[in-house]
């Protein structure tokens, strides 16, 4: 596994679009997950000028773009220590996160295209990737739901598939997000990455192992079991209202069930690795690791968190059962 390396930089801009480069951090954490269309960035540094209106941050290292993002927070104190700034921000997908989308039911038809160039375009967003155009004769679109939901929630109901936003800014949809590229993480193989700590953890409050279901007639009248209920050895039971779009067919809240127990069981077991570095590695690639007493293969990236701190330069990645997805 090979570690970023090259000269690093941070640069901001203010609101009359003057451009900063700032002094080498005390400490500063990326992280990128999954889960979320928007990465988030953290860092202190010295502080030896005001700061103004600051609107953007570009973070580099060796010239390739780690984070590109807007302030969401600047702070400068002073102490006995000196004067630092503290800047937090998040990448370009946090104001999909930010902006609510308008409550109301399609009835006559919606495609992933249609909802793409509704909801997400007028923010910036040109380039969606897909590779089917998922389509529903209803969808309901909930007060407090945000536009970023919206589209999640639409292509998962659709295609049981991943909606993110990549490094280049790109909306992809896809039913598998692929392997990307293979890691073997140990402290034993020859050849392997080596960490500094490793974690293991069993959430046995994460599973739901039945959900029963309401009928066109309000009727709880149908469920869908978690096909582990019985190796889980749990009984964790919701009462599910299906979405609109599966309530054309009698037991078509279902499929709805089935989604949200398997999402339930990606944080049944996770895997938490720390390793030296700042490593190359990228959300929704594969990773093996070994430990002491288990072997796990084929596990996905589902978060990187890229860190600085006065111990050194570290890379933490949690690893989820892609099977799950």
């Amino acid at each position: 596994m090979t570690e970023l390396t090259g000269e690093w930089s941070c640069t901001v801009k203010d609101s009359a679009d003057n451009a900063v480069l700032l002094p080498a951090p005390l400490e500063w954490e990326i992280v990128k997950s999954l889960d979320s269309p928007a990465h988030s960035f953290e860092g202190i540094f010295p502080c030896a000028r005001a700061c103004g209106d600051l609107r953007s941050v570009e973070v580099k290292i060796g010239g390739r773009t780690l984070f590109s993002g807007r302030p969401d927070e600047a702070a400068v104190t002073e102490d006995a220590d000196g004067r630092r700034l503290k800047l937090i921000a998040r990448s370009i997908g946090a104001v999909l996160l930010d902006n609510e989308a308008l409550p109301q039911t399609y009835t006559t038809g919606l495609s992933l295209t249609e909802l793409f160039d509704e909801h997400i375009r007028p923010y910036g967003f040109s380039t969606l990737i897909t590779d089917f155009d998922v389509f529903f004769n209803q969808y309901q679109i909930l007060k407090g739901t945000s536009e970023w939901e919206a589209l999640s929630n639409f292509f998962r109901n659709g295609s049981q598939g991943i909606a993110r936003i990549d490094d280049a800014g790109r909306v992809v949809c896809k039913m598998n997000p692929g392997e990307g590229s293979f890691h073997r993480i140990s402290n034993r193989d020859a050849g392997a990455q080596r960490y500094t700590c490793l974690k293991i953890t069993d959430n046995r409050y994460s599973p739901i192992t039945r959900f029963v279901i309401r009928d066109d007639d309000g009727a709880y009248s149908y469920a869908y079991n978690n096909p582990e209920a019985s190796a889980l050895g749990l009984v964790r039971k919701r009462y599910l209202i299906p979405s609109v779009e599966y309530t054309l067919t009698p037991t078509g809240g279902q499929i709805d069930a089935m989604l949200r127990i398997r999402r339930s069981m990606l944080g049944k077991r996770v895997v938490t690795v720390t390793c030296p570095g700042l490593l190359d590695i990228s959300v929704c690639d594969t990773a093996s690791v070994s430990g002491g007493y288990e072997t796990f293969e084929g596990l996905l990236v589902h978060q990187v968190r890229h860190r600085l701190a006065s111990s050194g330069a570290s890379t933490e990645l949690m690893l989820v059962d892609r099977g799950y997805l």
